[in-house]
């Protein structure tokens, strides 16, 4: 496989773990793993819209939860 075709993917890694560096010296650690943390939610609903998946209830139960902790914890850091 030639490198030139990973360069690209590579190169937009490397500019996601430097945003999430500078976001990381911004914010508190607990702030900062809750927001990464919210990430699972933005792949669901992403995995709804282009792929068409259903979850179930307890999948639903698990996002529910991820954003009832990154409100607490988006509230806590005011």
């Amino acid at each position: 496989m030639p490198f030139y075709i990973a360069l690209i993917p590579a190169l937009c890694d490397v500019g996601g773990m430097s945003a999430n560096l500078v976001g990381m010296s911004l914010v508190s650690g607990s702030i900062y793993m809750m927001v990464r943390g919210s990430i699972l939610v933005f792949v669901v609903i992403y995995s709804i819209i282009i792929l068409r998946k259903i979850y179930s209830r307890h999948h639903w139960l698990g996002v529910f939860l991820i954003i009832v902790g990154v409100v607490f914890v988006g509230w806590g850091g005011i």
